[in-house]
């Protein structure tokens, strides 16, 4: 759903407007993402805390994983245009850097105040009835 707007940020910083039908299908795929979005968060309030820990914990990893990866590839990505090309640069070279820097930035730092895990998976030490206490003396 987030994708959508990466190249609406591009032009923005760009100054190049897209045109219509481009704006169009970024509308119908940020549409189809907060539809899908909806639909699973109502099967996961459904749930109970026990069962919906694991698969929360394996989105938070991979939403910060991926926002790690994206962050270190559009440094990579800058820092190669600046060595490779050196003075010949066009303007505008860094928009798209910077538009995936803080994407990646933002999909790391959503997910840090998440905790990872809910308290449904606590140990507890189990203690015998008075029952099983007197079968052993």
């Amino acid at each position: 759903m987030s994708i959508g707007g990466i190249p609406t940020l591009y032009s923005v910083l760009a100054s190049q407007p897209l045109s219509s039908p481009t704006y169009t299908s970024l509308l119908f795929l940020f549409a189809v993402g907060g539809i899908t979005f909806l639909w699973h968060d109502d099967h996961l309030s459904r749930m109970d805390a026990a069962s919906r820990a694991i698969p929360r914990m394996v989105f938070g990893c991979a939403w910060k994983f991926l926002g790690f990866v994206i962050v270190l590839l559009s440094l990579l990505s800058f820092m190669l245009r600046l060595t490779l090309q050196g003075n010949a640069l066009p303007d505008g070279w860094w928009v798209m850097h910077l538009a995936l820097l803080l994407y990646g930035v933002i999909l790391s730092f959503t997910e840090m105040g998440v905790p990872s895990s809910s308290g449904a998976f606590r140990s507890q030490t189990m203690v015998g009835s008075a029952a099983m206490k007197k079968r052993k003396k």
